[in-house]
């Protein structure tokens, strides 16, 4: 028994508590029958929440609609996903009924007079199961994958069927405050963000030094400065004493030094010198171009745009930049760091051409007007930015601590429900070993299983460290000696290792990973040949199989595999697919983010979303 859940209560396979579990539709166009919604799993948050826009139909007859329909109160478990920490979560299903859900998740349905399913999923939340969950995942061609088998072993804590329900209240109650909280948390950085572009747009103006002027009246004008390095000059709309000058007029571009380095070749290049990109460092090598302090401003990337990071940092000491980052460095009495802070603080929308895949040339950044006061007023201008950012930093670490401690404080009340310390007992309630009386009676009332095989994956499953063993497991059955006969879910096992295992395959591999014999096989891959599940290509003993259900996963495989960018025609030709199966899995794909795009039309390229940039 586990020291992080009561002891009286036991632990129960979480398996005996269902009573429907299924993968989803694998189905991605329909050809007859209504239009119904099926859930994507950009559709469904970790919270549950149900997207009401973008949803995607397919037509699917009655059949299918009445098979996959959801119901309130259905767990839904993520079956697949290219992240480990998102793979297995689960959520409690409170959408609409009637929508269908894809072949991304696993849908499990509670038996409901034994677990309460709100209960079910704060207990799937908590370290305990979690951690079981993590075990049982299965990574393979950059996905991480959970089964229904992994799923229905996990070990679940057993209370009495009413404290289930008050412990699942109790944990919404607090988490609803912790939620409160949060967002109150979260509407704070936009402030602090809005309070560094004000601290920003306040010094270029001349606000933050305009007593400053006033106390030092005999400070060299900008005039002298620029004049002394022979700049064009223009002094309309500026403080008294500055002037503005073209950026390529005051600085020193070196982009001809530059030299790009794809990740292969800096792969056999391991060195301490950072290797620089649009938005900052990537990566190291044995080498250096630059010695000295320069100013890398973003040439390319979405960031121009977005600003989700600054696009002009500083870069120091000896490094290498690829052709992603302009390399430039100022004159004599102009201070980096000054331009640093201008360059972030404006919109330079009109200098960047490209949609989708923005650009700023050198010579559109050499237009950029920038406003020149005289040094001693820049360094002024630099000290103030420089502590009012810091206040900024204070208060932002200050919400990083805070948003850490409720982050701490959800789990505190997970683990402090599974101690039993969340909710008081109740001694009406009835005590759980009756409830596990009932389910080990509902198992002894069910026939034997017919004799079960190994369904998935070519790799075992990792075992589960300290996995703790259920309170007194009831007997399974023996497996008979002699050889069953072929059931039909022989073609289930092979469709399911097929499916997560993308690729081509030969017979003896799948043969081996499925634990069936020849004859099973045959009759199992005609059955998929024959319903389009499965394709094959190749001759005797060169040929192989695939699934072909899932378009999508089969295509992150591919880019999983294939590191870089490539054009469409590429993944075709290799797939040995047409438009038709690409269209969909790649716009599911874009619209996830498992991959992203660049370019437009014949130049659209694609890559896998782990690919960093500046290939």
């Amino acid at each position: 028994m586990s020291s992080q859940n009561r002891e009286d209560w036991p632990l129960v396979p979480f398996g005996d508590f269902v009573e429907l579990s299924q993968n989803g539709c694998g189905i991605r166009r329909g050809t007859s029958g209504n239009h119904t919604v099926v859930l994507r799993l950009a559709d469904v948050s970790l919270k549950g929440e149900i997207a009401s826009s973008g949803l995607r139909k397919i037509q699917l007859d009655s059949e299918i609609r009445e098979k996959y329909s959801l119901k309130h109160d259905d767990l839904l478990v993520i079956r697949v996903n290219g992240s480990r920490s998102i793979a297995g979560q689960i959520v409690r299903y409170s959408g609409p009924e009637g929508y269908v859900f894809c072949d991304h998740f696993i849908r499990f349905r509670l038996k409901e007079s034994l677990l309460d399913p709100k209960f079910a999923v704060a207990a799937f939340k908590s370290r305990f199961l979690r951690s079981q969950v993590e075990a049982g995942i299965v990574s393979s061609a950059g996905q991480n994958t959970v089964s229904q088998k992994t799923y229905s072993e996990i070990l679940v804590p057993l209370p009495s069927l009413n404290e289930q329900r008050r412990i699942a209240e109790r944990i919404e109650a607090l988490q609803r405050r912790t939620r409160r909280a949060r967002q109150a948390l979260d509407a704070i950085p936009p402030l602090i963000e809005k309070f560094r572009q004000s601290v920003l747009a306040s010094a270029f103006r001349g606000d933050l030094t305009a007593d400053w002027r006033e106390q030092n009246p005999d400070v060299e004008p900008a005039s002298v400065l620029l004049e002394r390095i022979d700049r064009t000059l223009d002094s309309r709309n500026q403080p008294r004493r500055w002037l503005t000058a073209r950026f390529g007029s005051i600085m020193e571009n070196h982009d001809s030094r530059r030299v790009p380095l794809k990740r292969a070749d800096r792969a056999k290049r391991p060195g301490k010198h950072p290797y620089y990109g649009a938005s900052g460092v990537i990566d190291s090598i044995d080498d250096f171009l630059f010695d000295g302090e320069f100013l890398l401003i973003a040439e390319d990337g979405a960031n121009l745009m977005a600003r989700r990071t600054p696009i002009a940092f500083r870069a120091q000491g000896r490094f290498w930049v690829n052709n992603h980052a302009h390399v430039v460095q100022s004159t004599p009495g102009l201070l980096l760091k000054f331009v640093e802070h201008y360059i972030n603080s404006i919109n330079i929308r009109q200098y960047v051409s490209g949609s989708a895949q923005p650009k700023l040339t050198q010579a559109n950044l050499n237009k950029i007007p920038i406003p020149v006061p005289p040094e001693e007023e820049q360094r002024q201008i630099v000290h103030i930015i420089r502590a009012a950012f810091a206040r900024a930093k204070t208060i932002n670490d200050a919400l990083s601590s805070a948003a850490a401690d409720l982050g701490k404080l959800d789990q505190s009340i997970l683990a402090k429900a599974f101690r039993g310390e969340l909710v008081p007992q109740d001694p009406n309630d009835e005590p759980a070993f009756v409830l596990l009386e009932r389910i080990r009676a509902e198992k002894a009332s069910q026939e034997p299983p017919r004799r079960r095989r190994r369904s998935s994956t070519s790799s075992p499953r990792p075992a589960k460290a300290d996995a703790p063993s259920p309170a007194e497991p009831s007997p399974q059955p023996e497996r008979p000696e002699e050889k069953a006969e072929p059931s039909g879910d022989v073609s289930g096992w092979v469709k399911n290792w097929l499916s997560e295992n993308p690729g081509w395959h030969a017979r003896a591999d799948v043969i081996a990973a499925v634990e069936i014999d020849v004859g099973d096989w045959n009759r199992a891959i005609e059955e998929l040949l024959a319903s389009g599940e499965v394709e094959r290509t190749g001759e005797k003993r060169g040929t192989r199989y695939r699934f072909r259900g899932d378009d999508r996963s089969l295509v992150a495989w591919w880019f999983a595999e294939h590191p870089g960018w490539h054009s469409r025609q590429e993944v075709l030709e290799d797939l040995e697919i047409d438009a038709g199966t690409w269209n969909p899995a790649i716009r599911e794909l874009v619209a996830e983010g498992e991959v992203v795009r660049t370019g437009e039309k014949r130049g659209t390229r694609y890559r896998w979303w782990e690919d960093e940039e500046g290939e």
